[in-house]
């Protein structure tokens, strides 16, 4: 990041939202939604009231029905009901409601906050803020709020840079020295935003900008004026082509043979494991007990291994390089397909780690526990794989 000075940067928004890996995304006065990428605003399928950019794994927004929707490659509606939330790179997302309560997401629905806030910002597990309905500004504390001082109007937004948490705020005032003075008696009112910077908790200092709306992340501060002109802080936006990646929700585990395969067809295809005296010409569906939701990349330039296939006879997911055995006869059939690909080899990914390829029937198979069952017969043959790592969302 530059040293200091907002520099305008092109394209208009009502709404921008920075995570911390460089991931820029901001909603038009439409509720379009768009994305940084390769020097222009980029649109991303979906429409959003607003949206918060943790990073790329942890991208959440809402609608104007206060619906809760989270980026997987695709828009998946998540339970309950928020008019503001605020998602970290960490996995922290905190929201609240239209009464003011507070939310903190646990992985599989909200745990409510004690307190009373109007919005919310997070950078992490510990350091969030956010104002009430008197614009007093807090900060949690681990357990609660306290009362941090200062009063915000608009925008407010915090980010962790350098091990320093960076808090921005938009205060409204009819001149920048009336706000000046109110912030250092605990006083704020007028009609003109002006934006502050305080550095770990300590005094605020004038950035000298006219902002309604700010994100703070870790290397980028970006924002939009009531015009829609959006600036960033100290540095342009970030340059080079990051492909999105879209994914392809509705992939399950068979609790059966441990396959993956596409659950969102009817027939559950056809599964490697049949009991006893079961003729072999028999389709015995996938099981997807116990299973949660996989979803699979897509798009062009993902990164990870391209080549996987759907194969519409049996559901499951097999690698293109040879056509394998299939569970319902013959070899895998990935002509109605599209292209897969999936994150190999990297402990760091996202997602459900011990997926293995099997060398007897092309196969992907969770290898983390059960009894497996090959179509070519007995256990399937992780020797000659890597590590996969699969995206669970649900």
């Amino acid at each position: 990041m530059g040293e200091s000075g907002w520099q305008k940067q092109i394209g208009t928004l009502v709404h921008i939202s920075a995570g911390d890996d460089g991931e820029i995304w901001g909603l038009t006065a439409a509720q379009q939604i768009r994305r940084w990428n390769n020097g222009e605003w980029q649109p991303v399928p979906g429409s959003l009231k607003q949206i918060s950019v943790g990073s790329i794994d942890h991208i959440w927004g809402v609608n104007d029905a206060d619906q809760i929707f989270r980026w997987f490659g695709d828009w998946q509606e998540m339970p309950g009901r928020l008019r503001w939330v605020s998602a970290a790179a960490d996995g922290t997302v905190v929201g609240v409601n239209a009464e003011d309560d507070i939310f903190r997401w646990n992985g599989g629905g909200w745990d409510q906050l004690d307190g009373k806030l109007r919005m919310v910002s997070v950078a992490s597990q510990k350091v969030m803020y956010g104002y009430n309905a008197e614009s007093q500004i807090f900060r949690w504390n681990g357990g609660g709020w306290d009362f941090r001082g200062g009063e915000a109007r608009g925008a407010l937004s915090v980010g962790v840079r350098d091990g320093a948490s960076h808090l921005w705020a938009c205060l409204v005032s009819s001149s920048k020295q009336v706000v000046l003075a109110a912030v250092t008696q605990g006083l704020i009112g007028g009609e003109r935003t002006a934006l502050f910077e305080s550095v770990d908790n300590a005094g605020w200092e004038d950035r000298d900008g006219m902002l309604t709306q700010i994100s703070a992340a870790a290397q980028y501060v970006v924002g939009v004026n009531a015009a829609g002109e959006v600036y960033s802080w100290g540095c342009a936006l970030p340059a080079g082509d990051r492909p999105l990646v879209t994914r392809q929700r509705g992939w399950r585990w068979c609790c059966k043979c441990q396959g993956l395969f596409f659950g969102g067809h009817s027939s559950q295809g056809s599964c490697a494991s049949r009991p006893v005296g079961v003729m072999a010409t028999t389709i015995v569906p996938h099981d997807p007990s116990g299973s949660g939701e996989y979803a699979l990349a897509n798009s062009e330039g993902a990164p990870g291994q391209s080549g996987w296939r759907w194969c519409r006879k049996c559901e499951g997911l097999f690698f293109a390089g040879a056509r394998g055995k299939c569970a319902s006869g013959g070899a895998h059939d990935g002509s109605q397909s599209g292209d897969y690909t999936l994150v190999h080899n990297d402990p760091a990914a996202q997602g459900q780690g011990s997926w293995r390829y099997c060398k007897k029937c092309d196969g992907l198979y969770f290898a983390g526990g059960g009894v497996t069952h090959c179509p070519a017969g007995l256990a399937h043959d992780g020797s000659a794989s890597g590590a996969y790592t699969v995206r669970v969302i649900g």
